[in-house]
């Protein structure tokens, strides 16, 4: 078996997150809790160029954002 990058950051998170499901509604977590009181999701989702549907899965772990959508959210 090939490992790739991505196969050996997969590992490594599932090694510190338990497991997919629990990296995602951890990711969530963190977006929202930076987020905060300063933006409403739809305020976000604007400032970052992506759907505020998306960012509310994403939110509530139920998403699977792209790297470059977790750039453009980090960036807003």
């Amino acid at each position: 078996m090939t490992f790739t990058i991505l196969n050996v950051i997969t590992y490594r998170m599932n090694e510190v997150f338990g497991t997919e499901e629990e990296a995602a509604r951890r990711l969530g977590a963190m977006i929202r809790r930076a987020r905060g009181e300063r933006y409403t999701v739809q305020e976000l989702a604007r400032r970052a160029g992506i759907a505020a549907g998306s960012l509310s899965q994403i939110e509530r772990g139920k998403g699977n954002p792209s790297f470059r959508t977790l750039q453009k959210i980090a960036d807003a």
